[in-house]
């Protein structure tokens, strides 16, 4: 993934410098005997192959660092293996022409929706927006996934222009996420145990957040903070159900049927405990 737009930097570069290099031709005006150069370019939508190359590779290098991000987080000082389902999950929430709310069940990808309506709605109650972006691949939309796992509940969330928001309004949306998360939560059956709130920029997490429910009430508990790699549990792979062994036997052995209840043995006189002494 990350060669491909490089090697398109490369195919545009050597364009830019064979055949849509700017050529000049010198001529003569036979009038006033003077020379007069004559410039011949290749542009697209009137940008010339070079200004192309320059944004080509503006584009390369934010799809490299995305796919840097994406494979896993390595400051923690261990080795940390991004899930598939995780990945697939901050890869759905990139773009709204994939949808606004996703899941990888019916029930999380209508919670899905629930929450990223009410965050928006938190968001336009409480923070004041200072200036509507022209152009935005979500739209200004909070795009959501979750997450039902044994593990619990998880949620993330992209936030429209999270990173021209000050310190307080980026408490302030933690908040918020945090108590519609776990509002959510509730309405599970069985009640998780725990609920995960990941906030997103464009590209980078700003926090991730994990409560711990009560089990008594499903009322919120501990909480921590911490970074991408507190999402991994939410997002492993169901452990596969022990199935019973087959046994194996050797070539002429015969098997010996287990007896049905009508062929088992009679019980037998249980034994008189023995005395104490």
């Amino acid at each position: 993934m990350i060669i491909s737009p490089w090697a398109a930097v490369l195919g545009v570069y050597l364009y830019a410098k064979t055949i849509g290099k700017t050529k000049r031709e010198v001529l003569l005006d036979p009038k006033t005997h003077q020379e007069v150069v004559l410039a011949r370019r290749h542009s697209f939508f009137f940008i010339p192959a070079k200004g192309w190359v320059y944004l080509s590779g503006v584009f390369a290098a934010f799809l490299t660092v995305s796919a840097v991000f994406s494979s896993g987080d390595t400051s923690s000082g261990g080795s940390f293996s991004k899930p598939k389902a995780l990945s697939d999950a901050e890869q759905s929430i990139l773009s709204e022409s994939r949808g606004t709310s996703h899941g990888n069940t019916p029930q999380a990808a209508q919670l899905a929706a629930e929450f990223g309506k009410g965050l928006k709605s938190f968001r336009e109650a409480v923070i004041t927006e200072s200036k509507k972006s022209t152009f935005s691949l979500t739209g200004g939309e909070f795009l959501t996934h979750c997450q039902i796992s044994d593990h619990g509940i998880a949620f993330i969330v992209h936030v429209p222009s999270l990173r021209k928001f000050t310190q307080e309004a980026k408490d302030a949306i933690a908040m918020g996420a945090q108590t519609l998360a776990v509002a959510l939560a509730k309405k599970v059956t069985p009640t998780p145990a725990r609920v995960a709130v990941g906030i997103r920029g464009s590209i980078l997490y700003d926090r991730v957040t994990v409560v711990e429910l009560s089990p008594a009430d499903a009322s919120a508990g501990h909480t921590t903070e911490g970074k991408e790699e507190k999402l991994s549990p939410f997002f492993q792979e169901p452990s596969s159900k022990q199935t019973e062994a087959t046994p194996i036997h050797s070539p002429g052995a015969t098997t010996t049927p287990s007896p049905t209840p009508a062929q088992e043995s009679p019980p037998t006189t249980p034994k008189a405990p023995a005395a104490e002494a």
